[in-house]
């Protein structure tokens, strides 16, 4: 060995490093690890190429590696903080090297699939393990959590939780923003916001071009039927007809009760500043004009239901005069042409789409 071999060798033992990691870089830098290449020079068959990328030749016997690995190149530093730096550094390399190499055993002797976020997530986890073992983790290092526990972030700070699952098709990558009360921020009302236009932009598109395939339509065709079913016999089947929409008028009014009474509630709340905030489990913001906001959302939604109530009202009272109609005997009139049972469906239909959209509303 020469002098600069010797020194490599020297400083290894005196690395930070775990001793099982101190003996593989030793078998790195003697050329003692049983790569490809090395099995083939010692029986003089095989393959040499490297088992993970299949392009190159597999080598593990690199001194310079080695001194790359014991004299990681820094960033210009302060003097105090250079060796702190060169021991983080130095871990994170001989680690990482580690871990390629025990993947690499995975792949050639059990066919491990290799997840590639799964591997860089497991390398932070052994360097940190590392780091935190030997007292070298830094102010911002020391907050993460081992187990897996989450923990709140400091006043006025906004944790993000990132995520991804990866397979041979198909990524998916997940973000959460919370604030050192452990409430979702900035993204929880829009998400709802958009999921339900989202939602409602589908629901029509379904309704116009399938309506079969929507409860909606598949309510307007058996109503309309109905309705026929129904003028079809005016003498016999008008008391039932009449008796059906009443019900119907009598659950519209009680929704629409029970709209504006949670209206005046909400508006009571909005106004009065004796309640008690904490009494109420709220996400996202807490601010005064953070629950002004929702309480005035809600309000809108409860006042458009209300108004939708009452219009099925209205509706409800002119379909059942126009439902006894005697149209057989009104169509013969050439002045009351209009006055037709498809007419009369029409407008019954209209009636139940409105109570169809009040329902979408959720009250």
């Amino acid at each position: 060995m020469n002098t600069q071999s010797d020194h490599l060798w020297h400083a290894l033992w005196k690395l930070k490093l775990h001793e099982r990691t101190k003996i593989f870089l030793w078998r790195l830098g003697s050329n003692a690890l049983p790569s490809n290449l090395r099995v083939v020079q010692r029986i003089g068959s095989g393959d040499p190429l490297c088992p993970l990328c299949g392009l190159e030749e597999e080598i593990y016997n690199n001194l310079d590696l080695l001194n790359f690995v014991i004299n990681p190149p820094l960033c210009p530093g302060t003097l105090e903080k250079t060796k702190n730096l060169k021991d983080q550094t130095s871990i994170q390399l001989a680690v990482t090297l580690e871990f390629i190499w025990n993947l690499r055993n995975q792949v050639v002797h059990n066919e491990f699939k290799i997840n590639y976020l799964a591997v860089v997530k497991n390398i932070e986890l052994k360097i940190l393990e590392q780091l935190t073992v030997l007292n070298l983790v830094s102010g911002v290092v020391a907050h993460f959590e081992l187990n897996g526990v989450w923990s709140a972030p400091p006043p006025h700070v906004v944790k993000i939780n990132v995520d991804a699952v990866l397979n041979d098709s198909v990524a998916t990558l997940a973000a959460v923003a919370r604030d050192s009360f452990g409430t979702i921020t900035g993204l929880k009302v829009p998400s709802g916001l958009l999921v339900m236009v989202a939602y409602h932009m589908w629901l029509l598109h379904r309704i116009m071009k399938h309506p079969n395939n929507t409860v909606i339509g598949i309510n307007t065709v058996t109503r309309r039927y109905w309705v026929r079913a129904m003028m079809e016999d005016v003498s016999k089947n008008g008391v039932l007809a009449v008796q059906t929409l009443r019900n119907n008028i009598m659950a519209s009014t009680l929704l629409a009760s029970t709209a504006i009474m949670l209206s005046s509630l909400i508006a009571v709340l909005m106004t009065s500043r004796s309640w008690d905030k904490s009494e109420f489990i709220v996400f996202g913001d807490r601010s005064e004009l953070g629950f002004n906001i929702k309480f005035f959302s809600i309000l809108v939604c409860f006042l458009v239901a209300f108004l939708f109530n009452v219009q099925s009202i209205r509706y409800y009272s002119h379909a059942s005069i126009l439902i006894n109609v005697p149209f057989k005997k009104m169509s013969l009139d050439h002045h009351h042409q209009h006055l037709t049972a498809e007419w009369a469906v029409s407008v019954s239909a209209d009636d139940n789409h409105h109570k169809d959209e009040e329902l979408e509303m959720g009250v």
